[in-house]
């Protein structure tokens, strides 16, 4: 169970961070159809290995027989020759049985991957596409600043406007693209004065600020989360 949930963590986590695109939905059922050739092809070996290990224990045991019958006399060259193939066997059986085990763990490390990769894709296929458009409640940290975000998407293309309880409004432009946003925002007042990057995080988008104190030549950075709000209930 370790191993599944760390390849889950690995293989998983970083595309459903972020709704995906139609190109990037392909370009993983791309490579789980490589994946699931390489571990076919690993199946393939663990047969071959296996039957070949069958193979080498039923020579082992002619041989060991061999030896039996070879006991059963006067010690001669038969009885030494019984003996040397029945080692030249059992080293035969162990080198098998060694590389067995190894294509065996090959195989199961694949099909984790296999199986993660297929997780991986049915959970993006099930995310929607990420339409932001709509009012969503902002909150920026330090400070606990929070407002309201009027975002407008037209293909990667953002644009918006924002109202933040303290007064200050503006507008952003920006952009949406392989799941990560990014905006410039410019203040009523100040002008353009912070870039705000991100990616949708669940039903969220939340990210990184950053922006510079112009005459001081300080950059001021922190956190940015916003939600989206809910249309209201329709009437009857």
């Amino acid at each position: 169970m370790r191993r599944i949930a760390l390849v889950l963590l690995l293989v998983v986590a970083p595309r459903i961070c972020a709704a995906a695109s139609a190109a990037e939905i392909a370009a993983l059922e791309t490579e789980l159809r490589v994946e699931r050739e390489i571990l076919r092809a690993n199946q393939q070996m663990r047969a071959a290995h296996l039957e070949a290990e069958q193979a080498a224990a039923s020579r082992l045991h002619a041989a060991a027989a061999a030896v039996a019958r070879a006991s059963a006399k006067p010690v001669d060259v038969a009885l030494e020759a019984a003996e040397r193939d029945l080692r030249d066997a059992e080293v035969a059986l162990a080198g098998l049985v060694a590389r067995s085990a190894s294509v065996a763990g090959r195989a199961a490390d694949q099909q984790l991957r296999v199986s993660g990769l297929e997780t991986a894709l049915a959970m993006l296929k099930d995310q929607p596409r990420g339409d932001l458009t709509g009012p969503w409640e902002l909150r920026i940290e330090p400070g606990g600043g929070t407002g309201t975000l009027e975002l407008e998407q037209r293909g990667t293309i953002l644009s918006g406007e924002y109202r933040m309880t303290n007064g200050r409004t503006g507008s952003i432009t920006g952009t949406l693209a392989a799941g990560v946003v990014k905006w410039e925002r410019v203040d009523a007042t100040a002008g353009r004065d912070a870039t705000f990057t991100g990616s949708l995080v669940g039903a969220a988008l939340e990210g990184d600020w950053l922006a510079t104190v112009f005459g001081r030549g300080i950059d001021e950075v922190g956190r940015w989360r916003a939600t989206r709000i809910a249309p209201p209930p329709a009437q009857p």
